[in-house]
């Protein structure tokens, strides 16, 4: 049983755990050079969503992202959602930290940064899908993964209670010297064959 008085401890200590960054959805188009770069930049700025998707099908040398029966044209060249540059509970894997940090730079929702991003020898275009304001997540929000934290937290400290209880009362000795000696089998890459 969690207490409502011991969850509402731990939010107000774990306050920081609770606050949500800004998070962007980008979308980028994959080029090999800077000048192709820069010319799909030009076609990218005043694009819509649907002539995007058109440029992420041509353009884009990334074939992850590419449109598809299963994704409209719209939501070509999406990388996925980022948090602030630098915040531990932003990072994507699919997203390199140039592509994170410039999708930051894009003022309004659906805007193109105004200039190519270079990243491991590939020029890209990024374009800014998705925004979710920073917020705070009130007591009632955070209310359940907190129970849960503290259920956890609960039962680490009495497998730890019980096992240190089983080492007092059946004390182990382990002479070092003895185990030295017991010859171990070598180590094979090999499996054993089957009998």
């Amino acid at each position: 049983d969690i207490s409502d008085v011991d969850a509402r401890r731990y939010y107000d200590q774990h306050r920081d755990d609770f606050r949500e960054p800004e998070r962007r959805r980008l979308a980028h188009i994959q080029l090999g050079s800077e000048a192709e770069a820069k010319a799909v930049l030009e076609k990218a700025q005043g694009a819509s969503p649907a002539d995007w998707g058109k440029l992420v099908a041509e353009k884009s040398r990334d074939a992850r992202t590419k449109p598809s029966a299963t994704l409209p044209p719209e939501l070509a060249g999406d990388l996925g959602i980022v948090g602030p540059p630098g915040h531990p509970r932003g990072d994507n894997p699919n997203v390199p930290e140039p592509l994170r940090a410039a999708v930051f730079e894009i003022d309004k929702l659906g805007g193109v940064l105004p200039r190519v991003v270079p990243v491991s020898g590939a020029f890209h275009v990024i374009r800014m899908t998705g925004k979710t304001d920073a917020r705070d997540r009130t007591f009632e929000d955070a209310q359940r993964a907190i129970r849960v934290a503290l259920v956890q937290e609960r039962v680490r400290q009495r497998e730890s209670d019980f096992e240190a209880e089983l080492k007092q009362k059946y004390p182990v000795t382990i002479d070092e010297t003895q185990l030295a000696k017991i010859p171990l089998p070598a180590a094979s890459s090999k499996a054993p064959a089957p009998k």
